[in-house]
């Protein structure tokens, strides 16, 4: 499949191996960032360990995947990997925001998914062995932990009770993909398609304030048009429509959500 000239690949995640150093056991850590002194966190250790795909497996296993595990940081518009290229590994979000996608033959692109913090990539093409099957880059700066391919299968064979977290994460997916078909095909207006994104967002980001929801949401109107299937300026027209009806303000790199009734209604149109 041709690259676009827009998109520039990352260098690949096996090459940016971080310097680790030995430190003394039991102080959490396992090793510094390249040029600082910020430490890398063990996963156990992690306060973020309990949502993240990592943190689901028990203290043993977890240790195993420490030592096999790799960590880099990735700016915003990274591709990690291209659809069709041989799958090298999974790949975790420590933290950040990761786009799946797929370009069409017109040269166009469609979201299929948004990933986020302890999210991962590359399960299902792992252990089948087929290329990756759509395309990923980072919306946001990202901490991302990559494990091999081989030395991920063979600690699923040397542990045959992990399993059970890999399924669980690939029934998560499934429903997320079932749920973004869903508003595809069955929202027919591009203003209820993005009523849902907003609100999806909100439910999972927003916080309460005096005024409304203030909901983070760092990403182009050109990421958003190809979330819902549309073109950005689109979106540009239906982001003004709801600014005047007083449904929401921008703030920052994010918006404020004052009606969420309205919306919920344009939802449902």
């Amino acid at each position: 499949m041709p690259r676009t000239a827009k998109r520039k690949k990352g260098r690949l995640m096996e090459q940016k191996k971080t310097n680790r150093m030995e430190l003394p056991p039991g102080n959490g850590h396992v090793g510094v960032w390249p040029g600082s002194h910020i430490p890398i966190p063990l996963c156990s250790s992690c306060p973020r360990a309990q949502n993240c795909f990592l943190g689901r497996f028990d203290k043993k296993e977890m240790t195993k995947l420490q030592e096999i595990r790799q960590i880099a940081w990735y700016p915003r518009g990274v591709v990690l990997f291209f659809e069709g290229e041989a799958t090298r590994g999974i790949y975790v979000v420590c933290s950040g925001e990761i786009k799946t996608f797929a370009n069409s033959q017109q040269g166009g692109t469609v979201i299929l998914r948004r990933v986020g913090q302890g999210e991962v990539l590359g399960i299902s093409s792992s252990l089948t062995g087929s290329p990756y099957p759509v395309s990923a880059e980072t919306l946001l700066p990202s901490q991302i932990t990559f494990i091999p391919r081989v030395q991920f299968l063979n600690f699923l064979t040397e542990h045959p009770n992990s399993y059970r977290v890999v399924i669980e994460a690939l029934a998560i997916q499934l429903q997320k993909s079932w749920e973004h078909a869903r508003m595809l095909a069955l929202h027919r207006h591009v203003v209820s398609r993005l009523a849902e994104l907003l609100l999806t967002r909100a439910a999972e980001h927003g916080q309460e304030s005096t005024q409304g929801t203030l909901v983070s949401f760092p990403v182009t109107q050109e990421d958003i048009a190809e979330s819902i299937g549309t073109t950005r300026e689109t979106v540009s027209r239906i982001f003004s429509d709801l600014r005047r009806q007083g449904i929401l303000r921008r703030r920052g790199n994010g918006f404020l959500l004052m009606k969420p009734r309205e919306l919920e209604a344009l939802k449902g149109s």
